[in-house]
């Protein structure tokens, strides 16, 4: 694991370099990093910060101990722009409550919003039983159901970095949250769609092509 110091002094050295307008986080391996991040955010105000709570294997087990979950309930929800969780991820942060419906997702948008990010996406490409690829948008005032065909592949490995991804790009470029989200979606669509036949190494899930 990389020493936190060593986390800080990156951080420090581009923050204080040059003028960042979006961060996005991914997995963080532990509560010391997660408080550097927090820190250095503090310290360096940027425009939005999109925490894409990876805390899940694509294998199921939990990368995130007790300590890291509190930190991101206390420390760095109340931070960001926006929080983007799959339905695993939003059922981790709220204490293992069900997922298995839209109405489920709506109701931990809501208690996910009360922590503190003032958006919240849960991604429900997950959802049992759903032809459809269906997310929920929550601004704090109103629900949006983002809704897609499902596309039939293998190839998803690295489809919610991308997104969390793609929406800091949009937000960077100086669209609004909800349009950010949208592009976003329509874009891991079509790169989902591309990847439909191919065939990448030979395990039971490969990267999608964008």
């Amino acid at each position: 694991m990389v020493p936190e110091d060593f986390v800080a002094q990156q951080l420090n050295s581009v923050l204080s370099d040059m003028d960042v307008d979006v961060v996005k986080t991914g997995m963080l391996p532990s509560l010391s990093v997660l408080k550097v991040l927090c820190q250095s955010l503090r310290k360096f105000p940027v425009k939005a910060l999109v925490v894409d709570p990876v805390m899940i294997s694509t294998s199921g087990d939990i990368l995130a101990g007790p300590s890291v979950l509190a930190g991101f309930r206390e420390e760095l929800l109340p931070m960001a722009d926006i929080v983007t969780p799959n339905i695993k991820e939003a059922s981790v942060l709220l204490g293992d409550v069900p997922m298995k419906s839209v109405s489920d997702m709506r109701t931990a948008a809501k208690l996910i919003h009360d922590l503190g990010p003032r958006n919240v996406l849960v991604k429900g490409g997950d959802l049992p039983n759903s032809p459809d690829a269906i997310d929920i948008f929550y601004d704090g005032k109103e629900f949006y159901q983002l809704s897609s065909p499902r596309v039939n592949t293998r190839n998803t490995h690295g489809t919610g970095c991308t997104l969390a991804s793609c929406i800091a790009a949009e937000l960077a470029k100086g669209s609004s949250m909800l349009s950010a989200v949208k592009i976003a979606k329509r874009f891991v669509e079509s790169a989902l769609d591309y990847s439909r036949d191919l065939v990448i190494g030979n395990g039971v899930q490969g990267p999608f092509d964008h």
